[in-house]
């Protein structure tokens, strides 16, 4: 009986060790690093108040983002939808969500019609034309490729079929690397599965295989986004593993199962994708209204801020549970979800610090220096991927030159990882006004966006030829033919940023 008596003892202290570290792998709250400036600001540089902010909106490659799809062959938005055309939809979202003022749009290239064959030159065409309307938008694209529309996955391709697929898009890539480049923020893995999601297929395939070639078809510099972390491990040996990123799209404020690196936070996964994610660019989306889990299906405001800045969000979906349709009787009724209700839920600079998010104090005044009430939505609005802000502004005479210093600082949730550019520009004064005609360009070699992360700055030190004096002089920060506004209360004119 003592024997027996102790085995089970022995059995039960094990169990409840293996349950206390089960149980530990699970935390029901996000836990964030502290937050504190690399560099102090002087004020030498105007910064923008909380009533100009939207005037940071028109930046690419952050923000919210709309949702779209283009069927390749029939030009139908849906694949199945006869009713419905691709440009017809991209506009009236467009339209709709005008005054969330997305410059961003998530693009799936439904390739249904091809299931069985190569692309031709209709549907080669018709990718470049719509390519080439989102970049007349002034738009830019996180694209995905998919064959299935529906769960679970009925009419996959083969893997040869899906294979020749890509060699074409490859193809497509490099006869038209300036348009890819214009267009493309990130490209996320799609070809597999229902929606390109990497779930359930009908076919099995060579994963790996699948995913060096998507890489590999893609221009040097591009990111990358993949929905789960068994997906992205797989890239991990790829020369290219670097650019590869992440799309979560069950993001409720609170560790869950089905977001990409799941809700074990003690996992080898979690902990590579929260180390990762500060370098590279990330994509996410709420569940559709109704479908969160959640209490009433309330998702706390503050809880979903802390998830952004766990995912060093770049980009978030303003289609999902914000205002969906809802067939009624006669009409489209538009039911209002979380995103819409954090309109009427504040944040306070005291509250955004005890809750380690990062902000700049004139965000929370006006042009008079009055405070202003800012919300969850604006939060989320101005503060998705990267802030810019230029300061610490200083002059030098230097024998017959100038030396010039200023520091540029991250205040977003992500990183600008594609404004890869820098300049410093400099131009004549005539009558106090900028000679636009007469300005000369530096290219800042030494600036590096992937030290940006947030609240890290970088200290910029450049040597202009002659003297400064009646010069007027800017910051261009750019990704190809975008340019970037800086978070300065400064005229931006050709793209510029003129802080003097």
């Amino acid at each position: 009986m003592r024997l027996k008596s102790k085995i089970f003892c022995v059995v039960m202290v094990v169990a409840l060790l293996i349950i206390s570290l089960v149980g530990c792998n699970y935390e029901s709250v996000i836990t964030l690093t502290d937050l504190n400036l690399e560099y102090t600001p002087d004020g030498s540089v105007s910064h923008l108040t909380g009533d100009k902010s939207e005037e940071l909106l028109n930046n690419v490659d952050r923000g919210f983002r709309l949702e779209t799809y283009y069927t390749l062959g029939s030009g139908r938005a849906w694949p199945i939808d006869e009713g419905s055309d691709g440009y017809q939809m991209l506009n009236e979202e467009i339209e709709f969500y005008k005054e969330d003022k997305a410059v961003e749009i998530q693009v799936y290239i439904y390739l249904t019609e091809y299931s069985k064959k190569p692309l031709d030159d209709l549907a080669l065409n018709q990718m470049k034309e719509y390519f080439e309307y989102i970049r007349n938008k002034n738009m830019s694209m996180l694209l995905r490729f998919a064959y299935d529309y529906e769960q679970p996955s009925t009419i996959s391709t083969s893997e040869d079929i899906m294979l020749k697929h890509i060699e074409q898009i490859k193809r497509f890539n490099i006869a038209n690397e300036s348009l890819i480049k214009d267009t493309v923020t990130a490209y996320q893995f799609g070809m597999i599965g229902a929606w390109g999601e990497w779930g359930s297929s009908n076919v099995k395939y060579n994963q790996k295989k699948i995913l060096n070639a998507l890489i590999d078809a893609f221009p040097e510099g591009t990111y990358f986004q993949g929905r789960y972390m068994r997906v992205v491990n797989q890239t991990d040996k790829n020369s290219r593993s670097e650019y590869v990123g992440y799309h979560n799209d069950f993001l409720v404020g609170r560790p869950h199962p089905w977001n990409t690196a799941g809700n074990k936070y003690n996992s080898k996964d979690y902990k590579k994708f929260f180390n990762n994610a500060p370098y590279r660019l990330n994509d996410g989306e709420m569940p559709w209204g109704g479908y969160t889990d959640e209490p009433d299906e309330i998702v706390d405001g503050i809880n979903f801020l802390k998830q952004m800045r766990e995912h060093s969000m770049g980009t978030l979906s303003i289609k999902h549970n914000y205002i969906e349709p809802r067939k009624g009787k006669d009409d489209v009724i538009r039911n209002e979800h979380n995103i819409a209700r954090w309109k009427k839920e504040y944040v306070t600079p005291q509250i955004l610090m005890d809750n380690k998010l990062p902000y700049y104090d004139a965000w929370f005044k006006n042009s008079k220096g009055e405070v202003i009430q800012r919300s969850v939505y604006e939060y989320l609005r101005d503060y998705l991927g990267y802030v810019l802000m230029l300061d610490d502004f200083q002059i030098e005479k230097v024998g017959d030159n100038t030396e010039i210093t200023f520091v540029v600082t991250n205040y977003g949730l992500g990183t600008p990882l594609t404004i890869r550019n820098m300049e410093v520009v400099v131009g004549d004064k005539v009558d106090g006004n900028i000679d636009f005609k007469n300005v000369k360009n530096y290219y800042v070699q030494i600036y590096d966006c992937k030290k940006l992360t947030t609240y890290k700055g970088q200290k910029i030190t450049l040597t202009i030829k002659g003297d400064v004096t009646n010069k007027a002089i800017g910051v261009k920060l750019s990704r190809g033919n975008y340019t970037i506004k800086t978070a300065n209360d400064t005229e931006f004119i050709n793209g510029v940023n003129w802080i003097y």
